[in-house]
């Protein structure tokens, strides 16, 4: 491998670990936090989340911050 790609791969994975996303829920106000992992075919996205593992969401009713946590 590339002297200098190395290290940008290590940055990037470094920074996909310590980033994650804010869900909230528009009426209930509950919070996950985690990430996209993927999509569901009804249209629903596969949060991976802190609280319960993978959770499929719809994001019409959530609203989506960016954190750094």
């Amino acid at each position: 491998m590339d002297k200098t790609l190395s290290p940008i791969i290590i940055i990037s994975l470094i920074s996909l670990t310590t980033s994650a996303d804010t869900f909230v829920h528009r009426s209930t106000h509950d919070k996950l936090y985690g990430y996209a992992a993927s999509k569901t075919e009804n249209g629903e996205i596969i949060v991976q989340t802190k609280e319960n593992g993978p959770a499929a969401l719809n994001l019409a009713q959530y609203n989506s911050v960016r954190s750094r946590r």
